[in-house]
């Protein structure tokens, strides 16, 4: 890549949107600009890098069967998670697979929480034109799950789109749990308490 040191003429976000017009006129999607500050002077800098050198590696499993597998585990640590009797011997879950059906509830509402979650994400950068992968869903036998792993996989090119990406997940999680809790309010309880 090349480094450009100088003044910046106007706004930073109105001269990358310049820079990066005449750059992608001149050579095509060859090259990606990133505008950075510099920590000595607090000045912007240029960072110009071939496309070629951004793509990540392939990998030898195919993305979508990692992140299956994961989800399958993740699956299996909710159910556990929600039911106290296996918790305190994980392998007597596959001798009791009866027990398992009476974590099915609280195991799909923190399921469909992540999911929400996930595709606030997705909605986001649909919109702001960030491609994300798979997201793999990290199991843990502590807490049922630690949320999920999603990678970016192109360049952001603004800050405002990497927040509204990242915000949008969590507000839809906050937002399905708040109508969750509403609803739990308002139900009466199942088992007649």
């Amino acid at each position: 890549g090349v480094l450009f040191k100088g003044n910046l003429r106007g706004q930073a976000a109105k001269s990358y949107d310049k820079i990066s017009k005449r750059l992608k006129d001149k050579f095509g999607d060859e090259y990606k600009l990133f505008l950075l500050v510099n920590p000595e002077d607090d000045k912007p800098v240029a960072v110009v890098v071939p496309r070629t050198t951004l793509q990540p590696e392939t990998t030898a499993v195919p993305e979508w069967f990692a992140a299956g597998a994961f989800g399958l585990v993740t699956v299996f640590t909710l159910l556990i998670r929600n039911v106290p009797a296996l918790q305190s011997n994980l392998l007597s879950a596959f001798d009791n697979l009866n027990l398992l059906k009476d974590g099915l509830p609280g195991a799909l509402v923190t399921a469909l929480i992540l999911g929400v979650h996930e595709l606030g994400h997705f909605l986001a950068a649909k919109d702001t034109g960030v491609k994300l992968g798979v997201p793999y869903f990290v199991p843990s036998w502590q807490i049922g799950s630690f949320g999920a792993i999603t990678r970016i996989r192109n360049i952001v090119p603004n800050r405002e789109d990497l927040l509204k990406v990242a915000a949008a997940g969590p507000l839809a999680g906050y937002s399905l749990g708040l109508l969750l809790l509403f609803l739990g309010f308002v139900l009466p309880p199942s088992d007649g308490l």
